[in-house]
């Protein structure tokens, strides 16, 4: 009925702000060919909700926040006017994260944080993209380097339309 509310806690409710910060510019350009340099940069803060427990007193609640970039390179190669081919690596790399959690019941309060940096992976990736008019149609793969070879290969098609 009317002024009835519900209220829903877990592990998976939380609240997150994620600025990203992306940055690029060419470093050769050619008639036909362009190669770029750029830094991806993200700075999520997670806020997870307060997990209550009632029956046995105690109450849960963990945030996390980080740093993260990727630097990348990418060339492009113009084969025709409707063809386009590329490809680039990518490093994923995790500067900082911070997490945090605090747990209380009767017998006191216990406060855990951890500090982790740590280099991730580096991702290899080539595409070719046709373009005619507003219709775009673009396939891609990509890989990371140093596992098994083709063990992480992932495929993409994607078919947009420009207005």
């Amino acid at each position: 009925g009317a002024g009835a509310s519900v209220e829903f806690d877990n592990d998976d409710a939380f609240f997150a702000i994620q600025p990203f910060f992306n940055f690029g510019m060419a470093v050769a350009t050619r008639e036909d060919m362009r190669i770029f340099l750029g830094l991806n940069t993200r700075v999520p803060v997670i806020f997870y909700d307060e997990i209550e427990n009632k029956e046995a007193n105690s109450k849960d609640s963990y945030s996390d926040f980080g740093l993260y970039t990727t630097p990348n390179l990418l060339g492009e190669l113009q084969l025709s006017e409707n063809w386009i081919v590329y490809g680039g690596a990518a490093f994923e790399w995790q500067v900082m994260d911070y997490a945090g959690e605090e747990f209380s019941n009767e017998n006191g309060k216990e406060e855990l944080s951890f500090l982790s940096m740590q280099t991730n992976r580096t991702i290899a990736f080539a595409g070719a993209r046709f373009q005619y008019k507003r219709l775009v149609l673009e396939a891609s793969i990509a890989d990371q380097l140093n596992t098994n070879a083709w063990s992480g290969l992932i495929g993409n098609f994607s078919g947009m339309i420009n207005f």
